[in-house]
């Protein structure tokens, strides 16, 4: 006869009570739809989880961080690429006022078109802005201390690492040089045609024989706009020299003879103007076609140009750059700090001292089309183009090679956390299913038998049953 001092009915109550403890959790699990409900379930577990969900908020975080800057590029590209319709329509009306069969009426029409453009560029600069950050007046320019606007012309720090304080800048260049060719003939012997080709085009010239050194640099100042090229001459029994009006290795000056007899020192018809060297911080760099200069080294990028009398006489001249730019991050690591930039491109800062600024385009300014001063114009039109495009390029990189290349990234960083956190918390259903069944029959089986036992034991064994199963 069973006793409750049985060791096999102790053995079967210790079997049964653990079995349904092994269902209680395994009821939790699933339910949750968790591997781990609780440290108790895997104490080593618990604490990798708990850094890959970690690491996740912060991938989330950042991600959101760089889709909402990607969004703020966009916003200020979208402007641009308006910007930049509008210079062309004003470099268009420019041009066709430039017309030699342009009446006053039609270039006072000209005039209007650019006047309303010019305004509307002004209108977009103050009102682009994403959620109250305005995006092209300047807000998001660094801060730049010392500028001498006698020796920089333009300057724009597009990029500057300025974490460790403001960064010194030194430019120093040797100084360039205009095309040149000397004349030296007192008069001209004969009838002469010569074709005269600068930096701005050609333009045929007619001498006469007889005609003199004045009479030669009247003839050629005649048709400067069209060619670039000038005449200086002291009067006198000084030499004739034939220049471009402006410096460096892309002006070019070229003499083709047709007829007649045009004497030069040293028989020289071809010239070309000379950069100079110029530096920054020691590192040189080269004068772009556009008379601009480009320079990224240091963790700084910015994009200069030269005053005229600065680039014919050399020296050295410094200023510093401080500020944080755009301010925009992707996280609070310093490898986080974008280090962008955008200066103003409001009409009365889109251009250069040189060149002059989009606003002189407009009626009463230096460069109206009442002035005819059409190339000047006109240049300072190429110039805000040239200088948009730069900044939608540099928007563009961004998205694409830095804020799209961080996205891709932590996307598949993300995946790999997930996967590894899934891997410690989340239950498998097949086999919990499966082992969930088992100790249920477990529970039946043994409650069977318990329940058999007690018609021989009694109820003090319904008793200790009764127990368990609650």
């Amino acid at each position: 006869m069973l006793t409750l001092n049985n060791p096999s009915m102790y053995s079967l109550l210790s079997n049964l009570s653990k079995t349904s403890s092994a269902l209680s959790i395994s009821n939790i699990r699933l339910s949750s739809g968790l591997r781990v409900n609780s440290a108790a379930d895997d104490p080593s577990g618990i604490i990798a989880a708990a850094r890959y969900a970690s690491h996740l908020e912060t991938i989330d975080a950042t991600i959101s961080n760089a889709n909402r800057i990607s969004s703020i590029a966009s916003t200020a590209d979208g402007a641009l690429s308006e910007i930049g319709s509008l210079l062309a329509s004003i470099e268009a009306n420019v041009i066709a006022a430039s017309g030699d069969s342009a009446t006053s009426a039609e270039i006072a029409a000209y005039q209007e078109n650019i006047d309303l453009a010019v305004d509307a560029i002004d209108r977009l600069v103050d009102t682009t802005s994403f959620d109250g950050q305005r995006l092209l007046d300047g807000t998001l320019a660094y801060n730049t201390t010392g500028v001498d606007t006698d020796d920089i012309g333009s300057l724009s720090i597009r990029s500057a690492n300025t974490s460790s304080g403001s960064i010194s800048v030194e430019v120093s260049a040797t100084g360039g040089s205009q095309a040149s060719i000397t004349f030296d003939a007192v008069t001209i012997a004969v009838d002469t045609t010569m074709t005269i080709t600068g930096p701005d085009g050609s333009a045929t010239v007619e001498f006469t024989a007889g005609d003199t050194k004045s009479d030669i640099q009247t003839a050629i100042n005649a048709v400067t706009a069209e060619t670039g090229v000038t005449v200086e001459y002291a009067g006198g029994a000084a030499d004739l020299y034939l220049k471009t009006e402006d410096y460096g290795s892309d002006m070019t000056i070229t003499l083709n003879v047709t007829e007649g007899a045009f004497a030069t020192v040293g028989g020289v018809t071809t010239a070309s103007g000379d950069d100079g060297t110029t530096t920054v911080n020691g590192t040189a760099v080269t004068r772009g076609s556009d008379h601009q200069y480009y320079y990224n080294s240091s963790g700084m990028s910015m994009q200069f140009s030269l005053t005229d009398s600065f680039f014919q006489s050399g020296g050295n001249t410094t200023f510093s750059v401080s500020g944080d730019g755009s301010g925009w991050a992707l996280d609070t690591t310093a490898s986080g700090q974008l280090n962008f930039g955008i200066d103003s491109l409001d009409p009365t800062s889109l251009g250069t001292s040189s060149l002059g600024y989009l606003s002189s385009l407009k009626s009463g300014g230096a460069n109206a089309m009442s002035t005819g001063n059409f190339s000047a114009a006109e240049d300072i039109a190429e110039y805000g183009i040239s200088r948009v495009s730069t900044e939608r390029a540099r928007i563009g990189a961004l998205q694409s090679y830095t804020i799209g290349s961080t996205i891709n990234s932590l996307t598949d960083t993300k995946e790999a956390t997930t996967t590894a956190l899934s891997n410690i918390m989340d239950l498998d259903y097949a086999t919990e299913t499966a082992n969930n069944n088992r100790l249920q029959m477990m529970m039946e089986v043994g409650a069977s038998i318990l329940a058999s036992m007690s018609q021989l034991q009694g109820n003090s064994v319904l008793t200790l049953l009764g127990g368990i199963s609650r």
